[in-house]
């Protein structure tokens, strides 16, 4: 199959290009589609290899014969670079050896068939087909190891971002307490000798300004992230938590910005860094532990690697928001000083209204995987 044999030629030449330029998805994606090209011109030639064998027509065979022999020598010199992650004792892709070798018993078998000698060309046709047979299985091999190496670099990104997501919160969150407690003082200060709190001077203004921008920057990781999870593709409801953080990261920002450093704002800080936590636990489970099984079922990703995390890992992440949302619902309702809600009020139960049917939402796509599954 000529299509096909085009087809394998062109993503190995991919394939190659993005080994040297470090694109280790592209690479994997690429040997991939390589892999079933071959496998689709393999069957063809079998089903004319039959054909001809019933024509007894020697000749046509034997330029089959040389043909597929050529093209073997063309698979054999582009698999002498090694890809990345991959050390092979032999040299270049593991399986090279089987595949140069394959290509001796076809020459040797197109000598016979020259020589009208089928009967002493099958059995070397046959070994040409056992070793490339081992060959693929090296290559497979070598696939699997440079998808589970993806994964594990992928993880290991995730995790150092989500830590210095975490360790910069944790950091505002102390500042954000600090400034409060000052801003508690005075006003305390103020009602003692009974006069009227004190307008929060130039410095601290500034102080709340510099926390709201450095929440706002830790939604730039949080962008990071998201973007590298949608081309990964493997992960359910991830993105979705990570969204929630990067929303809660936003109205902290906004409400530093307007100097309130109160409980609801330390609220909010202390919920992303539940969620940041819930998020790190995760990603050490999965580093720890194999890909999950069944990486079918619209949770391959685009470099034919597992997926990153467990249907149970994200499951438990969404019950952890499900309880941070429960908690700031019961939190509102014990604030609330009169029936009648304020337009504040009106934009909190909003805002919760909205996360809950977003944890809704979460929880369905879980449940329509596991059913699949």
């Amino acid at each position: 199959d000529k299509k096909a044999l085009k087809r394998a030629e062109e993503a190995m030449a991919e394939a190659r290009d993005a080994m040297k330029g470090g694109d280790v998805g592209r690479a994997a994606k690429k040997a991939q589609e390589a892999r079933e090209a071959l496998e689709e011109a393999n069957l063809a030639a079998q089903d004319r290899l039959e054909r001809l064998r019933a024509q007894r027509d020697f000749k046509a065979l034997k330029d089959d014969q040389d043909e597929t022999k050529a093209e073997t020598d063309s698979i054999a010199e582009r698999m002498k670079e090694s890809p990345p992650f991959v050390a092979p004792p032999e040299g270049g892709v593991p399986g090279k050896g089987d595949v140069e070798s394959a290509a001796g018993d076809m020459q040797a078998s197109s000598g016979d068939l020259g020589q009208g000698q089928p009967g002493k060309a099958s059995p070397k046709q046959a070994k040409a087909t056992d070793k490339l047979k081992a060959g693929r299985e090296k290559t497979e091999e070598a696939l699997e190891e440079l998808q589970r190496a993806l994964r594990e670099r992928i993880l290991a990104y995730l995790r150092e971002k989500f830590t210095k997501m975490l360790n910069e919160q944790r950091l505002v969150s102390r500042d954000t307490r600090s400034l409060d407690l000052k801003l508690k003082a005075l006003r305390a200060a103020a009602a003692a000798q009974g006069s009227q709190p004190p307008e929060p001077d130039r410095k601290d203004r500034q102080l709340s300004e510099g926390l709201s921008k450095r929440e706002a920057g830790l939604t730039l990781l949080a962008d990071d992230v998201l973007d590298l999870l949608e081309e990964d593709g493997t992960t359910l409801v991830f993105p979705g938590v990570v969204e929630e953080v990067r929303a809660d990261l936003l109205n902290a920002s906004g409400l530093l910005s307007k100097l309130d450093t109160g409980d609801k704002t330390q609220r909010i800080q202390h919920e992303v860094e539940q969620a940041l936590e819930d998020i790190l636990r995760a990603i050490e489970v999965a580093q720890r532990s194999p890909p999950p099984p069944n990486p079918n079922q619209g949770r391959s990703s685009r470099s034919g690697a597992g997926p990153l995390l467990p249907l149970s890992s994200e499951l438990k992440m969404v019950r952890a928001l499900q309880a941070r949302v429960n908690e700031r619902t019961q939190t509102f309702d014990l604030a609330r000083s009169r029936p009648d809600l304020t337009p504040e009020e009106k934009l909190q139960l909003n805002a919760i209204a909205r996360k809950q049917k977003e944890v809704e939402r979460m929880l369905r796509k879980l449940g329509a995987a596991v059913g699949e599954e």
